[in-house]
């Protein structure tokens, strides 16, 4: 049975893109299966935030040529994994008060 996989990521400095590319190369793998690699562009106000850092200049040159994702590709797909870094929706466990 013929599988369509997407890989959406988003990247900054560049490692999630790194794991995506470790994904991709695992789902590739597998008989069968396509497998779609896609950035999540960054938005303008952090692009403007970051840019002329060096490690994040170098990171976005890189992701270049991969392709933002779209629509068709989440409707192509049969199957999605996201790429988020750690900074979106986890919360430092130290900061949270316990409810009394």
């Amino acid at each position: 049975m013929q599988s369509n996989i997407v890989i959406p990521f988003y990247s900054s400095y560049g490692t999630t893109h790194k794991l995506a590319q470790a994904v991709e190369e695992g789902v590739a793998s597998i008989p069968g299966t396509t497998v779609r690699l896609r950035r999540i562009p960054e938005n303008a106000a952090a692009q403007e935030a970051m840019s002329g850092q060096d490690a994040y200049d170098n990171a976005q040159a890189a992701m270049k040529d991969i392709p933002r994702v779209t629509h068709d590709d989440l409707r192509w797909a049969d199957g999605i994994i996201w790429g988020t870094p750690t900074r979106f929706g986890s919360t430092d466990p130290r900061s949270v008060r316990p409810h009394r």
